[in-house]
């Protein structure tokens, strides 16, 4: 992500056989110079899904942790760990130094991958896959059967120094995942990914196939006040979700022919799928990319001249995966690189 004195900040996961997967981040000029790395662990795996800028002026890590507090043996996990896997957010100095450190969730997996800065009051919003029931410092419901929880969407509201707030989930019985939030014009916010379930649990509206994209619309206190399937007959992954000035874009993979939920045509076996909503819900246009086997879009940005940009691989028309970038405007113009 870029930063205030024009270089970049990067984030991932530390990967070594020889000691446990931690959240990973490195400083670089304009010119591509080293200028600090710093690694945040605990006793077992962490892994890094987000970087947002704090409102102290430095950086928020997000993502989910399996590890426990390794603070008396100058490890830097000092939050405690209430199941498999807590989202687990770090903050940051511009040079890196630890502020605080929390972790949400409960005896479940619990995965966060988004989070927005609530500049009214000072605080943030965590977003993420919750399949825990209530327990730990989770309070919402879990939406899956008596015997086996789900997955859902769980939003957790948090103060300036990570003290939670208030939390709720959204999802039916048979599981969603999120991929992104985005903030809205009256103060609300739009959850975006997939879902598996049919209408029940807080999902009110029926699903077209297998999975779907699914997005929920909540006011500022997290309530929701309306949702949205997009798909086919088959299955719809969303990998995607990017905010743009009038329009919200949900990206993925889809396998599914025309039909009531989708207009873009299929040229293969799955694809690029991209889905444009108004703030609303409703759909503005869909569109289809690939050739005649197998896609799979796995990032996508807004561009500055208000297109997108889709990264993902692609096995056609050779029988070998490549990188496949693609490019799209506001006509739906494209441009392929791989």
């Amino acid at each position: 992500m870029p930063t205030a004195d024009g270089g970049y900040l990067v984030g991932g996961t530390y990967d070594e056989f020889t000691s446990p997967r931690h959240y990973d981040v490195l400083k670089i000029d304009s010119d591509g110079i080293r200028q600090w790395k710093r690694g945040y662990t605990g006793i077992g795996n962490s892994y890094l899904y987000a970087i947002i800028r704090s409102i102290e002026g430095g950086y928020l890590l997000l993502g989910g942790s399996r590890a426990m507090s390794n603070v008396d043996r100058g490890g830097d996990k000092s939050a405690p760990d209430y199941g498999q896997t807590d989202f687990w957010v770090v903050s940051i100095d511009e040079l890196g130094a630890k502020r605080w450190d929390n972790s949400y969730g409960g005896t479940g997996e619990d995965w966060a991958v988004a989070a927005v800065v609530q500049t009214a009051d000072g605080g943030y919003v965590i977003g993420g896959t919750s399949s825990s029931w209530p327990s730990g410092n989770k309070s919402a419901p879990n939406y899956g059967s008596a015997a086996y929880p789900s997955a859902d969407y769980w939003l957790v509201r948090i103060g300036a120094q990570g003290q939670i707030l208030w939390d709720r989930s959204f999802g039916g019985r048979d599981g969603e995942g999120l991929r992104g939030i985005a903030p809205t014009a009256d103060g609300g916010l739009l959850l975006a990914g997939g879902s598996a379930s049919k209408a029940d649990g807080t999902k009110t509206v029926p699903s077209f196939g297998e999975s779907d994209f699914y997005v929920v619309k909540v006011d500022s206190q997290g309530r929701q006040q309306w949702d949205r399937a997009y798909g086919g007959s088959a299955s719809e992954v969303c990998e995607a979700f990017v905010a743009s000035p009038g329009v919200y874009v949900l990206a993925g993979r889809s396998t599914s022919p025309p039909g009531p939920g989708r207009t873009a045509p299929l040229r293969g076996y799955g694809e690029f799928w991209v889905v444009a909503i108004e703030e609303n819900g409703n759909k503005l246009w869909d569109q289809s990319y690939g050739g005649d086997s197998y896609e799979y879009l796995r990032a996508a940005i807004a561009t500055p001249d208000g297109g997108f940009l889709l990264a993902g691989s692609s096995n056609s028309p050779r029988r070998v995966s490549t990188s496949l970038c693609l490019a799209i405007n506001d006509l739906m113009e494209w441009t392929l690189r791989r």
